[in-house]
């Protein structure tokens, strides 16, 4: 099956069975459009030699036919009787949509329950029965642990107490079955209230406001029962509520009809309203329906650059790109605690860090998964720190659908660990060895320790002890000695790093280290940076030597480290070499590191 659309410039070919999707020149475009009729070379070429040279169209029937042998165009359907063994396949239920009140205090004319009536019995879902929903969803989800639940109607907020007694059941079971429930509702905004925005914004990861557009579009299609339209009530409540959430994790909804074919200006009239998430789309309904898109209808949407309608039908073996999305991002995080998707959109879902710590990156797993082509991941830095909330990457399914073999091939290529993970930051408390005879006699002020300190506190560390020494190499070993034996986690030599014949504190650590990393780094400012690890009863203690640098630079070796060691990801001689590339710090102005390419070779 060939599907053929001009968008943009753009010739657009698509080969729905093998999910090919080729951009093309007017010519392949045309011949295409003939083959796909039924015509033969012989016939496309006298079709079409008025518009085109003989030896052009000989071109473009070639490339047809190479794209047609390698299984890209005019290809079978081979899962034509898939269906046959659907049953037979192992599933795993991820979300599930609670009809939560089978009722409205609106008579939106395209509803399917007809304006609201339901023309039967009128009901709202028990707590009881809603429970039963989420057992049945914690019991067939199999090994996923992210689940979604989205609170629909009807009018969700007409069953409020039970919508919030099954979130707050629902976070019971999370800690029973490691689970985690992304709850959503659904809401045309009469019933909203402060409480319900304070609930919403506690416990919903996206909730959907129902808005048409302009006042007289949204009246005409979403009055109350007595023909009173609801624009005035609920915009002011909407725009409270997606300030209240910072305009993220929201989204105003819209539909067009026949009567509102022009509505990018309700596009247009919703931005003006200050909204920021907007999704505006065409009515389903039948074509008896005075208020569905005709097929004269048709020009006029074309003229507002709509040139198609879609409707996307399920096929065995082809993903949507949301479905595909799901498994990139299993495919990145698997079941991490220490992060979380956003809402999927377009194909599209981003990884945000739930702790503070330090983002490792499987690179090869990633350069595998990107180089299959039709997804993307892309990503911040490994090795580098990350605070709770920040985005770690985004991730993106390229086409509108995708094979399924190909997400299978990812996952294979992937490996079975995930590419991203976050080491925290472990609770650990440091001591610091203040070196030099100069500090240690009061000849000068001891500017050093404030520094290392406060860049500790960067890092969550606040027990701090420490010990003053002159120069003497073994007075420095017996200090790092003490602080150990007194639980230090961490170690931090300052100053007498140098080359001069009085700076004895690198001998000092290698005497009471049982492994010397490294003494000089390729990394400006902090080459003469010392890392060492001493074992004492199990644990693995690293201790650092710090150049002077740390104590007037902005950024040095000591920023790149000392996260790594707080997150216990012990760094090797082999990482440090490759700190050359990108370990030139530019010492800029206004300094935007970690936002910067600082460090960044390992």
């Amino acid at each position: 099956m060939i599907h053929q659309y001009k968008s943009n410039g753009y010739a657009i070919v698509l080969d729905v069975n093998s999910g090919s999707v080729h951009v093309v020149d007017d010519i392949v475009y045309d011949c295409i459009a003939l083959l796909d009729q039924g015509c033969s070379n012989e016939e496309v070429t006298e079709k079409l030699s008025a518009s085109y040279s003989g030896e052009d169209l000989k071109t473009a029937l070639k490339e047809i036919q190479e794209l047609t042998d390698e299984g890209m165009l005019f290809t079978e359907d081979i899962y034509e009787n898939a269906i046959e063994h659907f049953k037979e396949r192992p599933t795993v239920v991820k979300a599930l949509c609670l009809h939560i009140a089978h009722d409205c205090n609106l008579a939106c004319k395209y509803c399917f329950a007809e304006e609201g009536e339901y023309h039967g019995r009128r009901a709202l879902m028990s707590y009881e029965v809603g429970k039963k929903a989420l057992d049945f969803l914690i019991a067939n989800s199999g090994s996923r642990r992210n689940l979604e639940v989205d609170f629909f109607g009807g009018e969700p907020l007409m069953n409020w107490q039970v919508v919030k007694d099954l979130v707050a059941y629902g976070r019971e079971q999370e800690k029973l079955h490691n689970k985690k429930f992304r709850f959503t509702l659904t809401t045309n905004g009469v019933l909203l209230n402060d409480e319900v925005m304070e609930f919403c914004n506690k416990e919903m990861g996206n909730v959907v406001l129902s808005v048409d557009g302009r006042k007289e579009v949204h009246d005409y299609m979403r009055p109350f029962r007595k023909g009173a339209g609801s624009y005035d009530l609920i915009i002011p409540k909407f725009q409270k509520f997606a300030e209240s959430r910072n305009q993220d994790k929201y989204y105003v909804r819209g539909t067009f009809t026949h009567h509102n074919l022009d509505f990018s200006k309700d596009v247009l009239h919703l931005a003006d309203l200050g909204f920021k998430q907007i999704s505006v789309e065409p009515v389903v309904a039948a074509d008896t329906e005075e208020y569905a898109i005709r097929e004269e209808d048709i020009p006029l949407l074309l003229s507002v650059g709509k040139e198609h309608l879609y409707v996307w039908e399920k096929k065995e073996g082809i993903l949507h790109e949301n479905e595909g999305a799901e498994i990139l991002y299993k495919i990145c995080a698997g079941d991490s605690d220490t992060m979380h998707g956003s809402d999927i959109k377009e194909g599209k879902i981003e990884l945000i860090a739930d702790v503070d710590g330090v983002l490792k990156i499987r690179r090869e797993a990633l350069l595998a998964v990107n180089s299959l082509g039709e997804m993307m991941i892309a990503s911040r830095h490994g090795n580098f720190p990350v605070k709770t909330g920040d985005k770690i990457a985004g991730t993106r399914i390229i086409p509108l659908v995708i094979e399924e073999e190909k997400m299978q091939k990812a996952c294979e290529v992937a490996g079975k660990e995930p590419i991203f993970r976050i080491l925290p930051y472990q609770k650990k408390k440091a001591g610091i060895v203040t070196t030099g005879s100069e500090v240690y006699y009061h000849r000068i002020e001891d500017k050093f320790t404030p520094v290392v300190i406060e860049k500790l506190k960067e890092c969550g560390v606040t027990e701090v002890k420490q010990i003053q020494c002159n120069d003497d190499h073994e007075m420095i070993t017996e200090a790092i000695q003490t602080l150990i034996e007194d639980g230090s986690d961490l170690i931090v030599c300052t100053g007498g790093m140098s080359v001069d014949p009085d700076d004895r504190t690198p001998l000092a650590i290698k005497n009471a280290c049982t492994e010397v990393v490294t003494y000089g780094a390729p990394v400006l400012p902090g080459a003469m940076f010392m890392l060492a690890y001493c074992e004492k009863e199990g644990r693995q203690i690293p201790v650092m030597g710090l150049p002077g640098c740390v104590m007037y630079a902005k950024r040095t070796i000591f920023d790149l480290a000392l996260p790594r060691l707080l997150a216990d990801d012990e760094i090797t001689a082999e990482e440090l070499a490759a700190l050359g590339e990108g370990g030139l710090c530019l010492n800029c102005e206004v300094c935007t590191f970690p936002n910067c390419g600082f460090g960044k070779g390992w």
